[in-house]
């Protein structure tokens, strides 16, 4: 947990595997979180609800979301933290799947850490025991508008960064 800013914006970024992925996220780091949901959740009533209350941020993925992209953007300037999934879906066959650049793009447009969490273990079988492995923040250069050579080069470098945590 050291790796976690106490105070000002950052973006935690965990591999997906289970539905259990962001619940266990946002009660195991000791800061109040807001995560990226994609719009399908808002669909079932219970969840419609309760989102909105926990802080996430709605987001359309079969398109360039800009309304989702200012909130995020919003949050990370007032210095809060933000939970991105950099895979953009649940993997469930326990490999790292390549990066989407909305991480690191949001990185370089307001100059907060990434930070790499790797959840480890099979969280369907009880006697698997889930680790977190959090590593060191990366800090790309504030970029009022982010290069695409930089925001593909800080995706790779946050994807190695996981990739190397979940090797243990």
């Amino acid at each position: 947990m050291e790796h976690i800013p106490a105070q000002g914006g950052g973006i935690v970024c965990p591999n997906h595997t289970s539905n259990w992925d962001p619940p266990l996220v946002g009660t195991h780091i000791p800061r109040e979180l807001r995560f990226m949901a994609k719009e399908e959740l808002y669909r079932m009533a219970f969840l419609r609800w309760l989102l909105p209350l926990l802080g996430t941020v709605k987001v359309n993925r079969e398109e360039n979301d800009r309304d989702a992209m200012r909130q995020v953007l919003q949050y990370l300037q007032k210095g809060d933290l933000c939970v991105i999934f950099p895979e953009g879906s649940r993997y469930r066959d326990g490999e790292l799947h390549p990066f989407l650049p909305g991480a690191a793009y949001f990185a370089l447009k307001t100059g907060v850490p990434l930070i790499p969490l790797a959840l480890v273990g099979d969280y369907q079988r009880r006697q698997s025991t889930l680790q977190f492995r959090i590593g060191q923040p990366l800090y790309p250069p504030l970029q009022k508008t982010p290069k695409r050579e930089d925001i593909e080069a800080w995706t790779e470098a946050l994807y190695q960064a996981v990739r190397k945590l979940q090797e243990g």
